[in-house]
């Protein structure tokens, strides 16, 4: 019984480090959500752009 309760603690135990790598993580994560975000909005952007010009040179013909 005892053997089995040290298998279990080692394997739960963190590792050193781990905190700071999974905030790590986690920073990266946030920046990636956020230049993501940025980048479908300048997509767009230049999607209705796109359309308005497209739009413009139609009612022109």
């Amino acid at each position: 019984m005892e053997d089995s309760h040290k298998n279990n603690t080692s394997e739960t135990a963190r590792q050193p480090g781990s905190t700071v790598q999974g905030a790590h993580i986690s920073h990266i994560a946030q920046q990636w959500k956020m230049t993501s975000r940025k980048l479908l909005a300048q997509l767009e952007a230049l999607k209705i752009k796109h359309t308005q010009e497209a739009g413009n040179e139609l009612s022109s013909i």
